[in-house]
């Protein structure tokens, strides 16, 4: 199993910004283009789905589905794409595995070792989206309250970043909230992680099946800001905390550098890429399986289950009840 330099997409948010945006197609498709789709991703997922079992089953699904003539020629672009998407998943149970209208990146941008290219109108609505940060501020009793709507690109996002983790840098604990964040780019998971280990430590591992190779993700050498390794550190959760942000979370708890806090997480562990079905239709296609270094394993299908499991709704107020408790165990 070697390890390579393989460039990686993200768990999430790399489909909704690696796909060029197209209309919805409210015209039907013919029947040729609908069996040419169902081939397609049949061979995409024998090639690289990251479990070839499953893939086999996923596409002798699709091809008994067309037979029966459940995509038939009624069915617009939406909701062909749709009803793949329910099929695919009804068998493999992964909800990175997706069907959408749109048009993939070109392959030499996608595998060349670059990022593509992000269009202009993309990063102003990253920005005003302040990149997933939505709020951060200091709680009663010294407690760092950040809450994190997405992992965005660090190429991008990384000032904005650094900005939130100085402002938290004297905080006696830190609560940082993903209740709602339903993942994006591991480069930013990497990023926010280093600020709260000593020195370089690894996160995880990526396996591709396809090219029989592994990608470790690290923390970063350097930062900018203070390191706050001994900082009581806690995460909250929710149904709706999703792929990359269960990364985070997976990644701190295995190693008890994060306590847990609220509802299990939605269970999506497996990182993709975007490929062109047609002219008109795209897959998110899972192909890199991650593996904890210290658990061997995942949250795939599964979630995270919380250290303190509560109601998502309630999930704050814990945090800063326990974060108290340890600042004041701290204080001796």
């Amino acid at each position: 199993m070697p390890t390579s330099s393989l460039p990686l997409r993200a768990s999430g948010l790399a489909f909704l910004l690696g796909v060029l945006a197209a209309p919805a197609l409210a015209q039907r498709l013919a029947a040729e283009d609908r069996e040419s789709a169902v081939v397609r991703i049949s061979e995409l997922l024998q090639e690289h789905y990251v479990f070839e079992d499953v893939a086999e089953a996923c596409a002798d699904r699709l091809y008994e589905r067309l037979e029966d003539g459940a995509y038939d020629p009624r069915r617009t672009a939406e909701s062909f794409a749709t009803a793949l998407t329910r099929d695919l998943q009804d068998v493999s149970h992964d909800r990175h595995l997706t069907v959408r209208v749109g048009k993939a990146p070109p392959p030499e941008e996608r595998l060349g070792g670059h990022e593509p290219e992000i269009r202009p109108e993309e990063l102003q609505e990253m920005a005003r989206a302040n990149y997933g940060f939505r709020r951060v501020e200091i709680l009663d009793h010294n407690v760092g309250y950040l809450d994190l709507r997405g992992f965005l690109p660090a190429k991008y996002a990384s000032e904005t970043a650094a900005a939130a983790m100085k402002f938290l840098s004297h905080a006696d604990a830190i609560v940082i909230d993903l209740r709602e964040n339903g993942g994006g780019e591991p480069s930013m998971e990497a990023f926010l992680a280093s600020y709260f280990f000593a020195g370089r430590t690894q996160l995880n591992s990526l396996y591709s099946r396809a090219q029989d190779v592994t990608v470790e993700s690290w923390t970063l050498d350097e930062i900018d800001g203070t390191r706050m390794p001994e900082t009581p550190l806690f995460v909250l959760t929710s149904s709706q905390t999703f792929s990359c942000a269960e990364a985070f979370t997976y990644d701190l708890q295995a190693v008890h550098r994060a306590t847990v806090i609220g509802e299990r997480t939605g269970g999506g562990a497996h990182a993709g890429d975007t490929m062109s079905v047609g002219d008109d239709l795209v897959i998110f296609l899972p192909c890199l399986r991650a593996i904890h270094p210290a658990t061997g394993t995942n949250w795939e299908g599964t979630g995270i289950q919380p250290d303190i499991a509560v109601p998502a709704s309630e999930a704050l107020d814990r945090a800063c009840a326990e974060a108290l408790q340890a600042i004041q165990k701290r204080a001796g």
